[in-house]
């Protein structure tokens, strides 16, 4: 599983090496991310192992299943229910068109950052599939001054946009990267070298780190249904991360009202940006 969950602390961004007998794959959201997994976890097995692959319609099971048939051949639905179903396939021998390593599916772009265009590496599955979305633009455009030596965590981090461009305007800052997601993280030690990594699964996996600001564009989904625990629990917690005159700073999506969580918490809560689409809350002074 490359997303860490609770209670479980383990994920990787590849398969362990093999080969094995067979595998079992919970079909992943995006049909690129889908492709990678299928792929790498082929090549994991044995070419006479089975790989079984389960997922709801809605999520692209089909097309999925589509997939494996043109790269594997015949492909066999072994259970139905409701809006989903399970599928095998033979891997058979597959070593001249498998990638099954995660460099093979290393993306390369230029990213517009506010201090300037820079190389960037993403994978598939990755958030905003090596672009700036617009909630970390606007983030990034009403972004405090970062004092000299700052240490400054990035949650949720993804392939690591807004800490790419806390450097490039404070290069003293001590950087931490902070993600569930294993392959997230390795574009983000690519794209910003030197900076910590952490994997884990919500605010409380980060002990007793302190930091003098926190900056997220916190993730609201899992798969692909909307889930704000990763927002509740980094609003619940940053008060015990945050040093002496330290400060939240995020990007949520407009339509979700922030001000009483923020205000149950912190003494200080402004709107710094709004631009229809997304809000930008700067929150300091925690309650105790």
């Amino acid at each position: 599983n490359r997303h860490v969950r609770a209670p479980s602390k383990i994920a990787t961004a590849e398969p362990p090496v093999g080969p094995f007998d067979a595998g079992v794959l919970r079909l992943p959201k995006s049909r690129q991310e889908q492709a990678m997994a299928c792929h790498q976890m082929l090549g994991a097995l044995r070419p006479d192992a089975s790989l079984v692959l389960y997922g709801g319609n809605d999520e692209g099971i089909r097309t999925a299943q589509k997939m494996l048939a043109d790269l594997c051949g015949e492909t066999e639905t072994i259970a139905t229910h409701g809006h989903g179903r399970v599928v095998r396939v033979r891997r058979g021998d597959l070593s001249s068109t498998l990638k099954p390593t995660l460099a093979d599916w290393r993306q390369m772009a230029n990213l517009d950052l506010p201090s300037g265009r820079v190389a960037w590496v993403s994978y598939p599955g990755v958030f905003a599939d090596g672009e700036l979305d617009g909630g970390t633009a606007l983030l990034l455009a009403s972004l405090p001054v970062i004092a000299p030596g700052a240490r400054v965590l990035d949650f949720g981090c993804g392939p690591g946009a807004i800490a790419r461009e806390v450097f490039a305007r404070q290069t003293s800052a001590k950087l931490t990267l902070f993600d569930n997601d294993s392959v997230a993280l390795a574009a983000a030690r690519d794209n910003v070298p030197g900076a910590e990594v952490m994997l884990g699964d919500g605010a409380a996996a980060l002990g007793s780190a302190q930091f003098d600001m926190i900056v997220s564009n916190p993730p609201l989904h899992v798969g692909v249904k909307e889930d704000h625990r990763a927002l509740d629990g980094l609003i619940a917690v940053a008060p015990q991360h945050l040093a002496s005159n330290g400060m939240l700073v995020m990007v949520v999506q407009r339509r979700i009202a922030l001000d009483r969580q923020l205000a149950a918490t912190f003494g200080r809560v402004v709107t710094v940006a709004d631009n229809g689409n997304y809000r930008v809350w700067v929150a300091a002074d925690p309650k105790t």
